[in-house]
């Protein structure tokens, strides 16, 4: 490996240095071209105009367009000017002639002005203005191209170009300005004077759907002229939260996106909902900049992205195909901008985050689980472990009878010794040595900007996450750029280089309850302690008794003790990932209508992990010892008494090249039509190995070796090979045509395929297609609602797909590495039977928009509905018996589903000082699976809704339960029905049949969305995230007697459990018997008295900000400059549903630590 990374690194270091290289002098010339961009300098003596004109072209990139009727090209001229702008060079050249010029990009319009009737009254000079030449540009000084300007009270306006500016003939002062711009705060604008107007627009606050253009990944289109469902997150809102991974800032501001943290290894990402039955490929489609992300999502920094489109519908998401049908998250990252001086922005935060409230977790308290270890010693309970002569570990409170019993301690002894142990909790120790306050840091800057022909993006990034275990921690480096050359007039080249590395370690022996700290197969005490009075670390028994390791091996075996705390300072765990992404596109422009693009992009990943153990470590010693022999007064090292290594390293390349023709054409005013037409190829490759070392000594891993404390096992060698290669290929096409900016009418097509082994030709691809059209009500001439002056209905059928590359349509087995019992000889077991027509998963979406806005933008917003079904869903189908299965996976299975969206952005207050503006999203979301050919188990079923449930006409994650029927008033027996009558019989109420069950409904919400209010008022700004999750269940933790008596873990219910008649009726907690009959603890725990609702309303967040801004006569050094304070995970419930004081999103009672950041964000 060490070769293979010295050859990544060396050609990573040479592509830095030729993109660097390549990008520097145009990065200089930009800088000293943009001086220059708009400004003349020249010395000319009677020269022609044309020779004039053409020294500007040369100096300033505009080219000049006139009829030589209006312009002598042979007149001469006398021009002595020295920095000067374009508009005053073109005043003097054509003063006195009666014509005017207007910009259109790089081109200057020379053309006639028109004629001007006289004013009423007044002279000529105070009244009557030729034409009004200015610019448009955000706060910033940032160009907007397309706004509009109208002149108050006439029909006379202009659309600013892609510098901002405009021009505007034949008015007459004074004027009154009308500007606006789709996100921008409209501005009226007085003038009294001629000259070059600059006007500056606010934007708008989270108004997310006036963005004027949403990227698909394949094109840009205008908002405007969308048929499909888009969500344009903007770059204001995405920076709203802090954090180091992008994707959690779509969490509770993304309409028809729900998160769901219930695992809290990975959380899981649904768009309008789950359409397949396989959770490996349940997961939205991440595309990056026109291409799909392959790996981990995270080594993406959020600083780098400028806005993310999610496409939740077919006429959105189709032109992705098979991977779109569980919808797709389109993130743009930033770009720099023609004709713009250099920018410099830096961001920097610092996050503190709370320990975790572990007193919160719903513990049985130590006093009364020692009374329980007595009671259960008592009963001889323990006595199978004590007498085993694998010497599993045993409580310290056993350990403590056990030694009073053999006459080692009095009983007096054993008591003192018992009661000190009563007042202890070890989470004590572990908030003191195993967690801390985490440190989130984050730095990132980036310079961009462009000149006529070159635009150019650097950034840079560094994270450093200290988190709340001692002993983790996470560093991030990212390095990117973006470089676009407009090589010729035509021909448009961009290239791009995005490096990652992120270093992790893992010291820390594990959270809290975690199984490093079990004691065997017990959970680890509430007793126990981790450190003296004086912080030396203590043992814990976990894998042997200490009566066993105290004497074993007679002082030739090395230390058999483990110490958590002296573990974590001799852990040795690292690993570290290196991200390459590089990409090429070529435009060529055949005219103003056509154009054809190619792009490739190669991503590279090496993952490499490293876990060393040296000889000091647990790990390390215990291995050794179990295969120690003693032969007399020596050993024999089995397993080298050294150190021992885990090494993994895995390899994902992957190689994408498209090529698309696209074709956009407006005559006639009213007809428009845009059109792409393309094809890709897809390669992935992902290979990775994993092995241990023993040091520099050669061991046997194939021989059987005696284990000291008994049985026969090879020596692990922790090997594993891997490799695997997908191919996809693809078709498609898009068109969407506009007739009089009135009536869109789309269509998509897109074929995909795979090398989907085994299945046949036919199947290996799918067809998938899409229509839609929408309808401006709006624009029509009878509409005459001036207080709605926005209706837009929009109307949408098509499909996507899911892929499942991981199923082979062959016959599958699975060969174990060991022999059968019976006959000692290889065997191997049968996982799926040949299939050739399987197939790939479609998606089916129907959907129905209306989008408005009501007069001066009070309120805009959009609603949707939409109908959903997924058909081919792999799933379980019954096979014959004789063919030695059961069931094997096909396409036999179906989901249908539907809902509704609704999105508001109100301003309640809008004046000068103080802006009040919300947003709200509503979300409605139902989904079940419809069609399942396994018969399902009908009898007994009962579900926690934490996995897929493939059930008929119920959500995948259904909850079900026992019906309950109360406690015993005599016994405190939980008790059920059984053929409608009150029963204890536990074997035959865990087989009811799924009629006699109580069936809740799903365990993920069915309505869910947000408020989101800001408040300005002058510099200051204070945004506050409001959150709602309704119509769904979960099932509360609680005591199962079983499971206590057997790992010693127990609820804090066990407090509130039935002891004498009476309590029954405030209690729903079993009595504890012993023995505990069989199945009494299944049926409790699953019993409908353990599910609550889980509707609630969460305050999520706060954000605080104070903005400067450099004002239009400013001589800061800043353009923008902004302090931020920012508040997560606050966990403030203002209202839930259920009355057990839980939170539904953390039933376990841990809940997500708090967190505050504090930043600085600077715009130079």
């Amino acid at each position: 490996m060490g070769f293979a990374a010295m050859r990544f690194n060396l050609m990573l270091l040479l592509l830095c240095v030729c993109l660097v290289s390549a990008a520097l002098p145009a990065f200089a010339g930009n800088i000293m071209f943009f001086q220059h961009t708009d400004k003349v300098t020249l010395s000319a003596d009677q020269w022609p105009l044309r020779e004039v004109l053409k020294a500007m072209n040369r100096q300033t990139g505009y080219y000049f367009f006139y009829s030589a009727d209006l312009v002598n090209n042979n007149e001469k001229v006398t021009l002595h000017v020295k920095e000067a702008a374009v508009e005053n060079v073109l005043q003097q050249l054509l003063k006195g002639k009666g014509l005017i010029w207007v910009f259109n990009g790089n081109t200057v319009i020379i053309k006639k002005a028109p004629p001007v009737a006289a004013p009423a009254s007044g002279t000529l000079r105070d009244s009557l203005l030729t034409f009004l030449n200015g610019q448009v540009t955000d706060i910033s000084g940032t160009p907007l191209a397309g706004a509009t300007v109208l002149v108050d009270g006439t029909p006379k306006g202009a659309t600013t170009n892609e510098q901002g500016r405009f021009v505007i003939d034949g008015i007459t002062r004074p004027i009154t300005l009308q500007v606006s711009y789709a996100g921008y705060l409209k501005q009226q604008v007085r003038l009294n004077e001629t000259g070059n107007v600059q006007i500056r627009l606010q934007k708008e606050i989270l108004d997310i759907t006036s963005v004027s253009v949403v990227a698909t990944g394949y094109q840009a289109i205008p908002r405007e002229r969308a048929t499909g469902s888009f969500v344009k997150l903007d770059n204001e809102l995405l920076n709203r939260k802090v954090s180091t991974g992008i994707l959690d800032r779509l969490d509770g501001v993304a309409s028809g996106v729900l998160f769901d943290k219930r695992d809290a290894a990975s959380t899981r990402i649904q768009i309008r909902g789950l359409y397949t039955l396989t959770s490996a490929i349940a997961q939205p489609l991440v595309v990056v900049d026109n291409f799909p992300y392959e790996g981990d999502i995270n080594d993406i920094n959020p600083n780098d992205v400028e806005n993310i489109t999610i496409l939740k519908d077919a006429a959105a998401a189709s032109i992705w195909g098979a991977k779109a049908g569980n919808g797709v998250i389109v993130i743009t990252t930033k770009k720099g901008r023609y004709d713009q001086a250099p920018r410099v922005s830096f961001n920097s935060n610092v996050t503190v985050i709370n320990k975790p409230e572990l007193f919160r977790l719903p513990q049985m308290p130590a006093s009364d689980l020692i009374d329980l270890e007595e009671f259960l010693f008592s009963k001889g309970y323990y006595n199978s472990a004590i007498n085993d002569r694998r010497y599993p570990p045993v409580t310290p409170v056993v350990d403590l009878l056990v030694r009073e019993r053999n006459g080692q301690l009095s009983a007096a002894e054993t008591k003192a010794a018992i009661d000190k142990l009563r007042s202890i909790d070890v989470r004590n120790d572990f908030l003191k040595y195993i967690y801390r306050q985490g440190i989130n840091q984050q730095y990132a800057a980036n310079v961009s900007g462009g000149s006529k022909k070159v635009k150019y993006f650097f950034s840079t990034g560094y994270d450093k996450n200290s988190t709340n275990l001692v002993g983790n921690t996470y560093q991030r480096i990212t390095l990117r750029t973006d470089n676009t050359w407009q090589a010729t007039r035509k021909l448009q080249v961009q290239t791009g280089i995005q490096y990652t590395q992120h270093d992790d370690t893992n010291n820390s022996t594990g959270p809290y309850n975690s199984n490093a700290y079990k004691l065997g197969t017990r959970a680890l005490p509430p007793y126990s302690r981790l450190a003296d009075d004086n912080g030396n670390p203590l043992t814990l028994d976990t894998r042997y008794a200490d009566t066993y390791t105290d004497t074993a091996g007679h002082g030739l075996l090395l230390d058999w003790k483990y110490r958590p705390l002296q573990e974590m300072a001799l852990n040795d765990k690292t690993s570290r990932a290196q991200v390459l992404i590089a990409n090429l596109g070529l435009q060529y422009n055949f005219s103003n209508t056509i154009s054809a693009e190619v792009k490739y992009q190669y991503q590279r990943a090496d993952r490499n992990s490293r876990a060393y153990y040296s000889t000091q470590t647990f790990f390390a010693r215990d291995l050794i010892n179990r295969y120690s022999q003693i032969h007399g007064d020596s050993v024999t090292y089995i397993v080298p008494n050294a150190p021992v290594t885990d090494r993994s390293a895995s390899l994902q390349q992957g190689h994408m090249l498209r090529g698309q023709l696209n074709f956009n054409h407006t005559w006639a005013g009213k007809h428009q039509l845009a059109a792409i037409a393309g094809a890709e190829l897809r390669q992935l490759h992902t290979a990775g190995n994993s092995y241990r070392d023993y040091g520099n000594t050669a061991v046997d891993l194939l021989r059987y070796y005696p284990l000291f404390t008994g049985r026969t096992a090879t020596i692990p060698s922790n090997t594993d090979i891997d490799d695997r290669l997908d191919r996809f290929t693809s078709a498609y096409a898009n068109a969407a045509y506009t007739y009089d900016n009135r009536y869109t009418f789309s269509a998509s097509a897109r074929k995909d395929a795979s090398n989907l082994f085994g299945v046949r030709a036919n199947r290996k691809g799918v067809p998938l297609w899409s229509a839609g059209a929408a309808w401006k009500i709006s624009n029509e001439r009878f509409y005459r609602a001036g207080w709605l002056p926005y209706l837009n209905l929009r109307l949408s059928y098509g499909s996507g797909g899911n892929v499942n590359n991981a199923i082979a349509a062959l016959a599958t087995i699975y060969k174990y590495d060991a022999s059968f019992q019976f006959t000692n000889l290889p065997f191997a077991t049968m996982l799926n039977v040949a299939n050739p027509e399987l197939r790939w998963e479609k998606v089916n979406t129907l959907n129905a928009g209306l989008d408005f806005t009501f007069k001066n933008n009070r309120l805009s917003g959009s609603i949707e509905y939409y109908h959903k079904q997924s058909v081919d869903v792999i799933g379980l189908e019954a096979l014959d018996p004789t063919t030695g299965l059961g069931a094997a996976l096909t396409n036999s299975a179906d989901i249908k589903g539907r809902g509704v969206e609704v999105q508001l952005y109100g301003k309640a207050i809008n004046t000068s000082a103080f802006q009040w503006q919300s947003s709200l999203l509503f979300n409605y979301v139902h989904y079940a699976v419809s069609r399942y050919l396994l018969p399902p188990l009908t009898n007994g079923f009962v579900s926690d809704g934490e996995t897929i449930i493939p059930l008929p006409g119920y959500n995948p994650y259904l909850l079900v339960s026992y019906n309950w029927a109360g406690l015993d008033p005599a016994t405190g027996d939980p008790r059920g029905y059984l053929n409608k009558s009150i029963s204890t019989d536990y074997a035959a109420l865990i087989k009811n049949p799924l009629a006699e069950q109580v069936i809740h409904g799903p365990a993920l919400p069915t309505y869910f969305g947000n408020v989101l209010n800001t408040f300005s008022w002058r510099n200051i700004s204070l945004s506050a995230n409001i959150t709602y999750r309704l119509g769904y269940y979960f099932r509360r933790n609680t005591i199962a007697y079983n499971t206590l008596f057997a790992s010693g873990a127990g609820h804090s219910d066990y407090q509130q459990r039935w002891q004498q008649p009476g309590d029954e009726k405030h209690t729903n907690v079993p009595s504890l018997v012993y023995p505990n009959p069989a199945y009494r603890d299944l049926f409790y725990t699953y019993s409908s008295i353990t599910v609550e609702k889980g509707d609630h309303v969460r305050w999520e967040d706060v954000r605080l900000n104070y903005t400067l801004k450099k004002g239009m006569n400013s001589r800061t050094f800043f353009r923008q400059l902004q302090f931020y304070t920012y508040i997560t995970n606050l966990n403030i419930l203002i209202w839930k549903a259920n009355k057990a004081g839980l939170d539904p999103d953390f039933p376990s009672g841990l809940r997500t630590p708090r967190a505050f950041a504090f930043g600085i964000k600077a715009d130079f």
